[in-house]
């Protein structure tokens, strides 16, 4: 019995590790495209230093390369800018998506720093998903940037928290929230909440849909019903 757990670990394990491998190799084959072709995506340079490749690979049956770039501002990703780019014997064929223009002017001089620790930014999220947790909150694993809090006992998914920057609807602000993801055990709903990182802010809207996202800061709130992936 020992040993069969043993050679499941191990194997287990080896799966894992040629995951993790591949996906660096594809992400580095996308890291030399972006970069040999970087006058031709019309960003600034500011803008392309800051660019996070989210995911790479062949299209099947094709000489195609997908790649999927995330806008970042010191390090943090910013809300729904994210492009989607093709390329073709080492060149760029598409390039869906954009970028915030001038984002360093737009964050009213925010260092990216929250402070409202992603503990409490849960706590807000789930009081405001009506989702009772009496206890504190605690981080259990981080992947990247995203703090993952587990179930809880009230979720049926775990729930996590990221910083990220979220624009004004007209992009002419920028504000630092915590996205919180909620699937709550009570509910058939799961739910995205952006709760301000600097004041904690949340809003008692709330929406009838499978799956909803739901933002909130000090400058713009909106709530979008999206299908169940």
């Amino acid at each position: 019995m020992k040993k069969i757990l043993l050679f499941t670990c191990l194997l287990v394990w080896a799966i894992t590790s040629e995951a993790q491998l591949n996906d660096a190799n594809e992400k580095s084959a996308a890291s030399q495209l972006l970069n040999a072709n970087k006058d031709k995506l019309g960003l600034t340079p500011d803008q392309f230093k800051n660019l996070t490749i989210l995911t790479s690979y062949i299209i099947q049956n094709s000489d195609l390369r997908m790649a999927y770039v995330q806008q970042t501002y010191m390090g943090i990703p910013v809300f729904n800018k994210v492009l989607s780019i093709v390329f073709r014997n080492g060149q760029v064929v598409s390039n869906e998506g954009n970028v915030l223009q001038s984002i360093e002017l737009k964050t009213s001089g925010n260092n990216g720093m929250p402070s409202v620790p992603a503990p409490d930014a849960l706590r807000t999220a789930l009081s405001d998903r009506k989702v009772n947790f009496p206890g504190t909150p605690a981080v259990i694993a981080q992947t990247g940037s995203k703090l993952d809090f587990g179930k809880m006992g009230v979720a049926l998914e775990n729930m996590t928290a990221e910083l990220m920057w979220l624009p004004t609807e007209d992009e002419s602000d920028v504000n630092l929230v915590w996205q919180i993801f909620i699937s709550p055990r009570n509910s058939s709903d799961a739910w995205y909440v952006y709760v301000d990182a600097n004041t904690n802010l949340s809003t008692p809207k709330s929406a009838d849909c499978s799956k909803t996202i739901f933002v909130a800061s000090t400058l713009y709130f909106q709530e979008t019903c999206l299908p169940t992936a």
